[in-house]
């Protein structure tokens, strides 16, 4: 019925009809300025209780967009989960607008109380007005517990605005540098809780706003000695949860600005004099939970702006260090257990 309305405003327009490249060219022209798409109840326990939602924007959306949204949701109604074939733009964009009509749909905890839960919007009428008018603004992209299998290269590529980016708890067990290649305006990037056991050389380099990169708890054993390559605005660097039995001078060589290092919670069994020579601008060090039983002083030679440092109690750091470094405030840890 709406595609036949569509057709029957065209019809009076010749000049329009003569530039027309097929449907979705159609239904650009004819709602240039709004466009209107309804979603059916996405949580189950909706069914029977609501009609749906009227989403309304103020530019078109294309079919791969639409299409990856009804992936979304039957998704969710089937598994209570999404999983990614291949991350690319469409889905970035789709991802976006369910994020933004429902903040809640990828809290496992919500979807099992949204019969319940008293902020699950579709059970109320109202028509919702998209806010999103060009996605490539976008400054912050958040995904969590996805089951992502591939990224694209040039997923993230036309947004130049970009600041903070997220993909924790997403099953990714690869890294390609063409991935971060033309996010240049980054400088928040948190990659938890996958899984990547290696990190390669110069992974990062094109990220030289980078201010934090966050790596936690990604099963990583094994860091090339130039992964950080060109990492001159870090200034922190969480490597914490994870298998490693080392740490490389080399990993901090272009990393002068760092303030705050994790490396609790791995499986480093020793600390050298130079472990740390590149960091003189640090400020706060974890080294708990580790396999450190003994450590000397000579370990913290140069980090002279350190304030706070946390470690295991199997050692006292505290009388270690002695007075040139009584400034600072100990945190021992009661276990050096991961």
């Amino acid at each position: 019925m709406i595609k036949q309305t569509r057709q029957n405003i065209l019809k009076n327009l010749d000049s329009t009809l003569s530039s027309w490249n097929g449907e979705d060219s159609l239904e650009s022209i004819v709602f240039k300025r709004e466009y209107l798409i309804f979603l059916e109840p996405v949580y189950e326990c909706d069914l029977e209780k609501s009609i749906g939602k009227l989403i309304k924007f103020d530019y078109y959306l294309f079919n791969e967009v639409l299409d990856q949204l009804k992936n979304f949701f039957d998704q969710i109604r089937e598994e209570g989960f999404f999983t990614i074939e291949s991350l690319d733009e469409n889905v970035v964009h789709a991802y976006l607008i369910i994020r933004e009509i429902d903040p809640f749909i990828d809290d496992l905890e919500f979807i099992q109380n949204a019969d319940s839960n008293q902020n699950n919007i579709w059970r109320n009428g109202h028509l919702h007005e998209s806010k999103i008018s060009n996605i490539f603004n976008c400054q912050k992209i958040n995904f969590q517990f996805f089951q992502i299998k591939q990224i694209g290269s040039q997923t993230f590529s036309k947004f130049n605005n970009l600041i903070e980016l997220s993909l924790t708890n997403c099953a990714i067990d690869n890294l390609d540098q063409s991935f971060f290649s033309n996010i240049l305006s980054l400088k928040i990037l948190n990659l938890s809780f996958n899984q990547f056991f290696n990190l390669g050389s110069s992974l990062f380099f094109t990220l030289t706003n980078l201010e934090e990169l966050i790596l936690c708890g990604c099963d990583i054993s094994s860091i090339d000695k130039e992964c950080f390559k060109n990492l001159y605005s870090i200034k922190l660097l969480d490597l914490s949860k994870n298998s490693l039995q080392k740490v490389e001078p080399d990993w901090f060589k272009d990393m002068p600005n760092t303030e705050v290092l994790y490396l609790n919670s791995n499986k480093i069994e020793t600390l050298n004099e130079s472990t740390f020579s590149y960091l003189n601008n640090l400020r706060y060090l974890n080294i708990s939970k580790n396999r450190i039983e003994n450590i000397e002083a000579k370990v913290f030679n140069g980090l002279q702006n350190i304030n706070e440092i946390c470690y295991d109690l199997f050692y006292d750091l505290k009388t270690i260090l002695g007075d040139s470094f009584k400034h600072v405030k100990y945190h021992p840890s009661q276990n050096n257990v991961m």
